[in-house]
C-alpha cells in the first residue's frame, strides 16, 4: 500500500487505520454483498492531524500555511491517493 504523509513523514498512522479499522469493514461489506457490486464512497473528513494547525487528530483546526501553500498542495495529493 502507497501512503504520503504521517507524523514521521512515512504514513505510518494512515496505514494502521487502513488496515486495523477499515478494511475488515470492506471485507464483511464484501462478503455480505457477494451477489452483486459494492460500491464505496470515501471523502476526508478533515486533513489528517499533521496538517492540522492544532495538530489535534479528532478537534477542529485549519490547514497549516499559506492558502497554496506546501500543506494544500499535500492535503490535494492526500485526497487523491
Amino acid at each position: 500500500m502507497e501512503s504520503i504523509g504521517g507524523k514521521d513523514g512515512k504514513g505510518g498512522k494512515k496505514i494502521k487505520i487502513c488496515f486495523v479499522l477499515q478494511i475488515p469493514f470492506i471485507k464483511k461489506a464484501r462478503e455480505l454483498c457477494a451477489d452483486r457490486p459494492l460500491k464505496l464512497f470515501a471523502s476526508p473528513w478533515s486533513p489528517p492531524y499533521w496538517m492540522k494547525d492544532n495538530g489535534k487528530f479528532n478537534e477542529s483546526g485549519a490547514l497549516k500555511g499559506a492558502i497554496g501553500g506546501q500543506y494544500y498542495d499535500a492535503f490535494a495529493e492526500y485526497i487523491v491517493k
